[in-house]
């Protein structure tokens, strides 16, 4: 299936820096803990796709936000931030380089979760 033509590539791009860190790992516990079971999520449409019930989507935001309030290391900063504002970091070092006052972007790099 192709993207739209207005597909918001870049920020696309931006997050896929922390897909594994945030997305994967929060899917991946929800699903092993059996957070989130069958009986949350609707049965396929007529083109296939599958959600979860309003109930489930609000339990979902729960943990989603959650998670984006874990503190970790920034990893170009050294500062304890929350996820949520280690994304918003990340939207700033792109910034600084559009503008020119860094003449490199460093993408995030985990070692360890």
């Amino acid at each position: 299936m192709s993207k739209p033509v207005n597909y918001p590539a870049l920020v696309s791009d931006l997050v896929e820096e922390f897909r594994a860190l945030l997305v994967d790992s929060l899917v991946a516990y929800l699903v092993n803990s059996k957070i989130f079971v069958l009986e949350d999520f609707t049965p396929p449409d007529e083109r296939g796709g599958v959600y979860l019930y309003p109930d489930s989507l609000k339990k979902f935001l729960k943990h989603w936000e959650e998670k984006l309030q874990a503190r970790i290391t920034h990893p170009h900063t050294g500062y304890k931030v929350n996820n949520r504002r280690c994304l918003e970091l990340q939207v700033w070092e792109y910034v600084a380089c559009l503008m020119g006052e860094q003449q490199v972007y460093r993408p995030v790099r985990w070692n360890k979760w």
